[in-house]
């Protein structure tokens, strides 16, 4: 079944600073590009983080793909990973901070294109809507913000988070 017609909901909100959250909740954020729990803005301490469950499919797929991937951590922290069992793919929350994007603007489009493939070929042949969740936060220094982007469609628009990021960011 071909999902490329269905709709897709994306959404942009200003967030704190990933740096500024990892400090309130007494743990060590990724520098420069990495994955973040699913609740890591809502959380008020860290033993409320939970990643969402492809979390650590994602770390390797992306690491195979060449990309540096950092993982929230903290001294004494194990964060648990929330098992989502249900038809659409609940990816991670990307972080690419204003340093790397800068450096490397290309790399958010090398990350949504690794998962768009990836959560396409997983959820081939499955009866019903594909689906994919995503949310990828991005640091400006040009504006002096944090933008999340929250995506929920067919896998095979999770590229055009890229398009949506830029302009934001623009």
């Amino acid at each position: 079944m071909n999902n490329s017609g269905a709709e897709s909901e994306i959404q942009t909100t200003e967030v704190n600073s990933v740096q500024e959250q990892a400090q309130s909740l007494g743990v060590r954020a990724p520098a420069r590009f990495g994955l973040l729990p699913g609740n890591f803005f809502s959380a008020t301490k860290s033993s409320e983080l939970r990643y969402r469950s492809h979390a650590l499919d994602t770390k390797s797929l992306l690491r195979q793909g060449g990309l540096p991937v950092e993982m929230v951590t903290g001294e004494g922290i194990a964060i648990p990973y929330v098992d989502e069992r249900d038809a659409t793919w609940a990816g991670p929350m990307v972080f690419v901070a204003a340093e790397m994007f800068s450096a490397n603007p290309g790399i958010t489009a090398v990350a949504l294109n690794l998962m768009s493939n990836y959560v396409y070929d997983l959820l081939k042949g499955r009866d019903g809507k594909r689906r994919a969740r995503l949310s990828v936060v991005v640091e400006s220094t040009k504006h002096k913000r944090t933008l999340r982007v929250d995506f929920d469609g067919p896998p095979e628009n999770i590229p055009h988070l890229e398009k949506v990021i830029k302009s934001a960011l623009g």
